[in-house]
């Protein structure tokens, strides 16, 4: 129940979360966006990969929510319902598609077939996740139409159930030269490169090992793997991609270009091109995730002093301008002009530190008058309470005391 409910607050949070972010987006920069299908646990958790793609303006985000753990499935019904294409000329309508611990029960063949379909159409598909854990539903997806399409496939002695492959693994490059693997400091992971325990799988034949997971007896598993089918092309990421009950040993999700790389692969699905600046696009891309985590708190802040009698417009002025900030910062990043955005992203931080030196000074005026009339009011309550103690007890200039009396015999 607990899980369920945090679920829930999760959907509603990320799903308001997300219309902020994109309106600061100009109109001019939509046509360069691309457009991704997000399927599976976007709201269950805060994933860095889900972040980061709402925070870059490079993606426009369709999130739907089919990942049932914690979660009932007629909730998980009605999210894929209201949120999957229609049709599949809506579904061709995107870039790229990305199944992120998808339950796989609850999509219709005909829904699979589009998803094949889609990718000979010209259409990146994604896969992640493995069988470790049972809600990545690996096999069922692999025994569908949609396992034609992805570059790995059960082996032979895997039967109905899932096999695991040696644990821990350690990650290791293949193909340092690959396009998206040379966007990514991968040669500086350190212990941000093991993971607790990893699947065996087989590549298909035709596909390319982008990177494996090497055990410690030196056996190895795959981990990227890349297919180009018809028209278009899979990846899939052999991993665990829950944040929430991973393992410790699994420093791999605290690896802090972890969100470029979820955004470098969806740029690489869908066929664009991936900068090469990589230390300013990740000094870029958490810096507008964390000023969005402070722009939030302080949108907070603000309603509450307001709340409380205070006067919010200077403040609201103040954020205005930040905004204004990150739109044109925005706008540079779309077209790839990566040293211009990052001057007007460190501009947007100083510009967030005056507003929260602001946003307290306005909150501490708040507070004093508060305070000032607290203890006016508790001063006025006990002068009153002892002048009339001092009259009724003390001075007793309303009762007089009872002479002495005595018994007279009659």
């Amino acid at each position: 129940m607990e899980v369920a409910l945090r679920s829930c607050c999760l959907a509603v949070a990320l799903t308001l979360m997300a219309p902020q972010i994109n309106a600061a987006e100009s109109g001019s920069g939509d046509s360069e966006r691309v457009r991704v299908l997000y399927v599976g646990e976007p709201m269950r958790s805060p994933l860095p990969y889900y972040v980061a793609l709402i925070n870059d303006p490079f993606f426009d985000l369709t999130p739907v929510q089919a990942f049932t753990y914690g979660l009932p499935m007629e909730i998980a019904w009605k999210s894929i319902r209201q949120y999957m294409p229609r049709t599949y000329a809506k579904l061709m309508e995107y870039h790229t598609v990305t199944l992120v611990y998808a339950d796989a029960r609850l999509f219709k063949p005909e829904w699979k077939s589009w998803f094949s379909q889609a990718v000979l159409d010209g259409i990146g598909l994604t896969f992640t996740g493995q069988d470790v854990e049972l809600y990545a539903f690996l096999w069922q997806w692999l025994d569908s139409t949609v396992g034609d399409v992805l570059p790995v496939e059960a082996p032979p002695t895997a039967g109905t159930g899932a096999t695991l492959g040696e644990q821990p693994c350690s990650v290791r490059v293949v193909k340092p030269d690959h396009p998206l693997m040379a966007s990514l400091p991968w040669s500086e992971m350190g212990r941000y490169g093991h993971f607790y325990d990893c699947t065996q799988i087989d590549t298909k034949q035709g596909s390319e090992t982008l990177a494996e997971h090497l055990t410690a007896s030196g056996r190895a598993y795959p981990f990227l793997v890349r297919w180009r089918v018809g028209e278009g092309s899979s990846l899939a990421i052999m991993t665990r991609f829950s944040s929430e009950n991973r393992n410790p040993d699994d420093p791999f999700f605290e690896w802090p270009y972890l969100g470029d790389f979820a955004c470098n692969f969806h740029l690489y699905m869908a066929g664009r091109k991936i900068p090469e600046d990589v230390e300013i696009l990740h000094t870029i891309r958490t810096t507008w995730v964390e000023s969005w985590l402070v722009r939030n708190l302080l949108v907070g802040s603000i309603d509450f002093i307001s709340k409380l009698g205070g006067n919010p417009a200077p403040l609201e002025g103040m954020l205005r301008e930040v905004d204004d900030k990150l739109r044109e910062s925005r706008a540079m990043y779309l077209d790839y002009d990566f040293e211009a955005s990052l001057a007007l992203v460190e501009e947007m931080v100083h510009d967030l530190g005056r507003v929260s030196e602001a946003t307290l000074r306005v909150k501490d005026q708040v507070f004093h008058t508060i305070y000032l009339i607290e203890w006016s009011i508790l001063m006025a309550t006990s002068m009153v309470t002892g002048v009339l103690v001092w009259t009724l007890m003390v001075r007793r200039r309303l009762y007089r005391e009872a002479a002495t009396t005595k018994l007279i015999m009659a």
